[in-house]
């Protein structure tokens, strides 16, 4: 069903598609242009999600939570941030926060599949 589905995009979905690849365009050489942005672009997306975390939502919801502090503290070190990470879960909260994902992942996924079928927007 999922190949099906995505072997026939939509006209939104292809258009969506076109407008990112004139983003990325714009933005590569805005970055280019501004040496500045240049240095933003070059963070870590790992970095830059946590420092986005509050402005983009993904602190209403635990799971968000635990995942955006669980990438961070995988990559503590690599990072060269200062001293240890607060957040250190065991390897079974990993695993249990990996099943999860991947649960909300499949239920994000057969809404807009829904959604698409039914020719309708994700929220009712």
């Amino acid at each position: 069903m999922d190949k099906i589905l995505d072997a026939n995009p939509s006209a939104e979905v292809e258009e969506a598609q076109v407008d990112a690849q004139r983003c990325a365009q714009i933005w590569a050489v805005l970055a280019y242009i501004s040496p500045k942005l240049g240095k933003a672009v070059a963070f870590d997306p790992v970095l830059c999600n946590f420092l986005a975390a509050p402005s983009s939502g993904w602190l209403d919801h635990a799971l968000s939570i635990r995942s955006v502090l669980t990438d961070l503290n995988e990559k503590w070190k690599e990072l060269d941030l200062p001293g240890e990470s607060l957040y250190q879960p065991s390897e079974q909260d990993a695993k249990t926060l990996d099943v999860e994902l991947d649960e909300r992942q499949g239920t994000q996924r057969l809404r807009m599949y829904l959604a698409r079928l039914l020719h309708c927007e994700t929220d009712g």
